[in-house]
């Protein structure tokens, strides 16, 4: 006969506080930033991103900004994919969260936010000006 093995109920409450309270209070307070708290947030992991991660974001950021679905479907089956079995990787979270405050932010903001983010690498900003332009809606942000 096996003996069952019983866990104490304080490991087994702190597992789940760890794993399921504690990412939603990050989360949480994550989406109660203001508008410029998370842009600052954004600017900062981009600069943290490596080339890879940064093309990555490209046809994800190009998308937002020419209101029209990017020419390569993947993007669009990758953003829908559900990762239940596991988790997220943390550039996976912070593009899940700039799509989330994207939605939110009024033009002005979403023209601060492309502004700064063109200063920070010229590499990127040529890429994405070169993809901004299969798009009309942005012509005077990128001639700024």
């Amino acid at each position: 006969m096996t003996a069952v093995k019983t866990v104490p109920y304080a490991t087994t409450k702190k597992f789940f506080v760890d794993r399921f309270i504690s990412p939603l209070k990050t989360v949480t307070a994550m989406t109660m930033l203001g508008v410029d708290e998370q842009i600052r947030y954004l600017l900062q992991w981009f600069n943290e991103w490596s080339e890879l991660q940064r093309s990555d974001f490209l046809p994800i950021i190009s998308e937002k900004y020419s209101n029209k679905p990017y020419v390569n479907g993947i993007v669009n089956n990758i953003a829908n994919v559900s990762c239940q079995e596991k988790p997220m990787s943390l550039f996976q979270c912070r593009v899940k969260l700039f799509r989330e405050w994207f939605n939110l932010w009024n033009m002005e903001q979403r023209d601060v936010f492309l502004k700064r983010l063109m200063e920070i690498d010229d590499v990127f900003t040529d890429k994405l000006k070169h993809e901004l332009q299969n798009g009309a809606d942005n012509q005077e942000i990128l001639e700024d």
